[in-house]
């Protein structure tokens, strides 16, 4: 139950990054399972029982389903009002689409980096590495709009700062807070779009953030089956 103080603001930025980021690393679950599967699914292949591209596809719904949508209602049905954020249904629908977007983003990547990995330990050891250079450039650990110029375009390539500047946005920008500061005179009615503006996130630019996210998916789930293809030639 976060409130409207400073605090509570803050509170609700680390909750929604931390959602994020438990969807995000989850995703190396596929890891294991693919590997497991590697030698079942080369003599199948090589038996004529299916081709590698309709692998590759019932693997990315049947991840997407199960290991990304689903979690992630059992994750929200809690978390979701015991934060107590914006329970308009719009916003609900909005966090849940954005939520389930980036799962699915990140588990569709980590599918991409398994398929070119020739170990579950260097798949596993790439998807962190990769995982934790965006969650940097997310925009909550580091103001994005004061990081040096010869680095902050990498948040463009962020999985993070897209979801996050969507959620924080359809989280906020409605809101009015009341920042107090031991010692200092209480700042009443600060606009959500105020506090956004203090973290360097745009909120006018959520729609094409969720475009964006979109197009990330699908170049993830060409290159996973591109991978594949490729490496059932050799």
């Amino acid at each position: 139950q976060v409130g409207l103080d400073t605090s509570g603001a803050q509170n609700r930025a680390g909750g929604l990054i931390f959602a994020l980021a438990f969807f995000a690393f989850t995703s190396l679950t596929t890891v294991d399972l693919v590997f497991e599967e590697k030698t079942i699914v080369s003599r199948e292949v090589t038996g004529g029982y299916y081709r590698r591209w309709t692998y590759v596809i019932s693997k990315l719904i049947i991840d997407g389903m199960f290991l990304r949508f689903l979690p992630i209602l059992i994750f929200s049905a809690p978390f979701y009002p015991m934060m107590g954020l914006d329970g308009e249904p719009s916003s609900v629908a909005l966090y849940l689409m954005t939520l389930g977007t980036f799962a699915v983003t990140v588990g569709a990547l980590s599918l991409a980096v398994t398929f070119a990995s020739r170990t579950s330990g260097q798949a596993s050891f790439i998807m962190n590495i990769i995982l934790l250079v965006c969650l940097l450039n997310s925009g909550f650990f580091v103001n994005a709009e004061n990081m040096p110029d010869w680095i902050s375009w990498l948040r463009y390539l962020s999985v993070f700062y897209y979801g996050y500047s969507v959620l924080i946005t359809n989280e906020v920008s409605g809101l009015l807070f009341q920042f107090v500061v031991e010692g200092y005179t209480a700042v009443e009615n600060v606009r959500g779009v105020t506090f956004l503006n203090i973290l360097g996130i745009n909120p006018t630019q959520t729609t094409n953030y969720i475009i964006i996210l979109d197009c990330m998916y699908a170049i993830f789930c060409l290159a996973s089956l591109i991978v594949v293809l490729v490496a059932g030639r050799h």
